[in-house]
């Protein structure tokens, strides 16, 4: 029995080879950025380019943490904040070198998209009167780990506009990737309304509710409490299937995959679709 097995699975993994693509090496061309130098990019939200000057935070061959002007952070709509925008990204105040106070936000970005060459109308640091000044090295570390707690929001970020079209985000893991398939997450601007996000979310809410509660399943059997749920006492690190959380939601999601995704990759990267 188990060498027929065997035998099944591999004929099955060599027909899974052979419709997807095979993962080629891709190594970015990068400039190994340290801590504390300054660098250019445009920074991009929904469209919108800003052509920025920031401080590495730290950097590896594809991501890296910088520290931008306060004027770049993002509001809880998705789009770059106004000075009249209530709930905007957190800013933090560090030390300049000339005994002045800049704000900055912290950004994840591709390592690919820092040029060294100054661009054109990049807004740079500058006091709370409007005078350029740049952040020391020891301030922007100590409030990164400390303040902030590591934590960079993430946003999208090209060398030139040339890459600023496109209708997705790709977030590259390692040198060795392919699209969606290997060390690759794409990311899908505005793929569901605030009101479809909230429709998921209370769905698995009310799950892990019932779950937790004792409620009886739709055979009238009580629900087993599965082990993720005192994991760290974090369930929300677990990944539910959108057929448990409720027909709403699981019909929500079957129409997103129908006829959002499997469109937009057909549209955009046929050879992942």
């Amino acid at each position: 029995v188990f060498p027929r097995i065997i035998e099944g699975i591999r004929a099955c993994m060599a027909a899974l080879s052979a419709v997807m693509p095979a993962p080629s090496p891709t190594v970015p061309e990068t400039t190994v950025w340290r801590p504390g130098n300054f660098a250019y990019c445009y920074l991009i939200v929904r469209g919108v380019s800003r052509a920025a000057r920031v401080f590495v935070v730290e950097s590896t061959l594809c991501q890296t943490v910088v520290a931008a002007p306060a004027r770049f952070a993002v509001n809880h709509s998705g789009d770059w904040a106004e000075s009249h925008d209530i709930a905007v990204q957190p800013s933090f105040q560090l030390a300049c070198a000339d005994g002045h106070t800049c704000a900055v936000v912290f950004h994840s970005l591709d390592t690919r998209a820092l040029v060294a060459a100054a661009l054109p109308e990049a807004m740079d640091f500058s006091t709370p009167d409007g005078k350029c000044a740049d952040p020391t090295q020891d301030s922007v570390l100590s409030v990164y780990l400390c303040e902030a707690g590591e934590r960079a929001d993430r946003i999208q970020a090209v060398s030139d506009m040339s890459g600023a079209n496109k209708f997705y985000h790709e977030v590259i893991l390692a040198t060795e990737n392919f699209p969606f398939h290997n060390n690759s997450i794409i990311l899908i601007p505005d793929l569901l309304t605030k009101e479809e996000c909230h429709i998921l979310m209370d769905g698995a809410n009310d799950h892990v509710k019932s779950i937790i509660d004792g409620s009886l399943d739709a055979a009238g059997k009580p629900q087993t409490r599965p082990a993720w749920l005192d994991i760290a006492d974090k369930p929300s690190l677990h990944r539910l299937r959108t057929s448990k959380i409720g027909s709403h939601a699981s019909s929500l999601a079957s129409t997103i995959m129908i006829h959002r995704v499997l469109p937009f990759f057909e549209q955009n990267l046929p050879g992942v679709s």
